[in-house]
């Protein structure tokens, strides 16, 4: 009796671990707002490290020696370099995630007007590669 109880609550577990979500529609706002938050943080981010370094340096300049209980001011130092430095790649993800948006977006096209022609036909393009 023990056996089946646990294999139907094992098999409850599993059913809900398995079912489907609804996928996200990810159109051209969801993509701009996430560009925005990761621009942010990446800022953010950037800030706190310099902010970060520059503390640690100017506090450890002030007492120079690790011996006199300067531990602290290093650390701070040391560990804000890492802090800054991870702003890089959310920046550069941010720049991925504006550039779908603004592929979704589409091409601005001019209307080809020909001679004789009065009818504006807006998209038509002409794009020539090099």
């Amino acid at each position: 009796m023990k056996r089946i109880v646990s294999f139907l609550v094992a098999l409850g577990f599993l059913f809900q671990l398995t079912a489907q979500e609804q996928p996200v529609v990810k159109d051209r706002q969801y993509y701009l707002d996430k560009s925005k938050s990761q621009r942010t943080t990446a800022w953010l981010l950037a800030a706190t490290g310099t902010a970060m370094i520059v503390g640690g340096a100017i506090a450890f300049n002030e007492n120079f020696s690790l011996s006199s209980g300067a531990e602290g001011e290093g650390l701070l130092m040391i560990v804000g370099v890492p802090v800054a430095l991870s702003s890089i790649p959310l920046l550069i993800s941010a720049g991925n995630n504006k550039a779908k948006a603004e592929a979704m977006a589409g091409p601005v096209l001019e209307p080809v007007q020909l001679p004789g022609i009065t009818k504006i036909m807006p998209g038509v393009g002409v794009k020539v590669w090099f």
